[in-house]
């Protein structure tokens, strides 16, 4: 159910914001989720943010760190 809220309330915040924008992030929110799916093992992205949910202070920072640079990379 929560799950189902947050996706519902992404959409609703960027629906406010032009079309080409929307696009934009839709595209990168679909290009982090594929990254997520290869390179951790098939893991979506809800279990990917749902594991470093789980982890606290500088180990959250650091492990969210690693995330975003190895997607970037």
């Amino acid at each position: 159910m929560l799950k189902k809220k947050e996706k519902k309330t992404f959409e609703e915040k960027i629906r406010k914001i032009s079309r080409k924008t929307q696009e934009n992030i839709r595209a990168a929110n679909n290009t982090f989720e594929r990254f997520c799916h290869e390179y951790y093992d098939s893991r979506t992205l809800d279990q990917i943010f749902e594991e470093l949910s789980l982890l606290k202070g500088d180990e959250q920072i650091e492990a969210s760190s690693e995330v975003l640079q190895n997607w970037i990379d």
